[in-house]
């Protein structure tokens, strides 16, 4: 049987493991930068945060954020690799965001369907743990993975792309994609969203309608704002950049989930004028935007209809039921594992870009 040629990535872990164990570099040293490794042995950088990662595993490297990666023993422990799982992974940022909640019970519903082992692991919302954790699955028979990566950043998300390019096991994204990467994902239908929700306003006969969002530079937004045009343009109303906010920025907050989307809004309605309805990039946003509406006095959904897209639980939990765009999370976290199951199996798979798509739900304030 022929011996099966070493990756990139097995090279360049063996041979920073060699300069650890002989002391070239000592403990409590620190390493050359990703990008100097990467150069020295002419690979990516993805590559060599892999490698890093390995050895991080081994405890005989730390990796600190803004603080350089250091050696933090020259011995290795025999039992570091001694796990063998045969599962696949789910990883995410945190169950407290109920969006990815839902799509993790899909997940694990599919995945006891089909018998197979599954582990969930959480890493908060810093990508380089992230990013970790997924490059050392392998290590422990990882074959396959699911995740659905909070990547606040254009830097976060170049680095996060080059892990799953150079990733050795089937990766499936879910929630999000990563255009150009190759990447296989599941997604809801972001088009779908912004075109369904701008049409319910204009089919109330509205025209001066709205469009906020944040992380506007991603190709979540992109596609929502993209639909809220198409919509507009079919019914021959002009676009009108007064009305839209696109903010670049995410700051999210699991423990103050409004903090955020309550100043957008604030900062929002200062600003635009003659506001007859606003399509909200997600619920928590909308929910914002009818709390601070209320306390100016504007009435909704007599002055302003406000809609918004997921339709999580907050949006039957205030005063004023939030209409909105039922988005299918459970069916996400199925269909990922679905084509995680047919990608690992070698099942020929026609499509790896899936969109689903969800439904509109009327309620009080659009």
């Amino acid at each position: 049987m022929p011996t099966r040629k070493p990756k990139k990535v097995d090279i360049v872990c063996e041979s920073l493991k060699k300069r650890i164990i002989n002391n070239v570099w000592k403990v409590g040293n620190h390493i050359p930068t990703e990008l100097e490794l990467a150069d020295e042995f002419q690979c990516s950088r993805g590559t060599i945060s892999k490698a890093i990662a390995r050895l991080e595993g081994l405890n005989l490297l730390e990796g600190r954020k803004r603080g350089g990666t250091r050696v933090t023993s020259n011995t290795i422990k025999q039992s570091a690799n001694a796990v063998d799982l045969e599962a696949f992974a789910f990883v995410f940022p945190n169950e407290r965001h109920e969006g990815i909640r839902r799509m993790v019970r899909g997940f694990q519903d599919a995945a006891y369907a089909h018998g197979r082992s599954v582990m969930m692991l959480t890493t908060g919302t810093e990508l380089r743990k992230e990013t970790e954790i997924i490059s050392s699955l392998p290590d422990y028979n990882v074959r396959g993975c699911v995740t659905s990566p909070v990547l606040s950043t254009v830097s976060g998300q170049l680095q996060f792309s080059q892990i799953v390019m150079a990733s050795e096991i089937p990766i499936v994204l879910a929630g999000m994609a990563l255009p150009g990467t190759g990447c296989p994902s599941v997604t809801a239908d972001f088009f779908h969203e912004g075109y369904t929700v701008t049409n319910h306003l204009i089919k109330q006969g509205l025209k001066r309608i709205g469009f906020l969002a944040n992380h506007a530079w991603t190709q979540i937004a992109r596609e929502k704002h993209l639909g809220y045009r198409k919509a507009l343009e079919e019914a021959g109303i002009p676009y009108n950049s007064a009305l839209v906010h696109l903010a670049p920025q995410m700051n999210p907050s699991h423990e103050h989930p409004l903090r955020e989307p309550t100043r957008i809004a604030q900062n929002y309605l200062k600003q635009a004028t003659d506001l007859e309805g606003v399509v909200c990039l997600y619920d928590f946003l909308a929910v914002a935007l009818i709390e601070t509406a209320r306390s100016l006095n504007i009435r909704v959904p007599e002055d302003l209809k406000v809609i918004g897209i997921d339709d999580i639980s907050i949006a039957n939990a205030t005063q004023i039921s939030l209409t909105t765009y039922h988005v299918p999370f459970e069916a996400i976290g199925q269909q990922a594992f679905t084509l995680l199951n047919n990608l690992v199996n070698g099942t020929p798979v026609e499509n790896t870009d899936v969109q689903i798509r969800g439904e509109l739900m009327i309620r009080q304030s659009a």
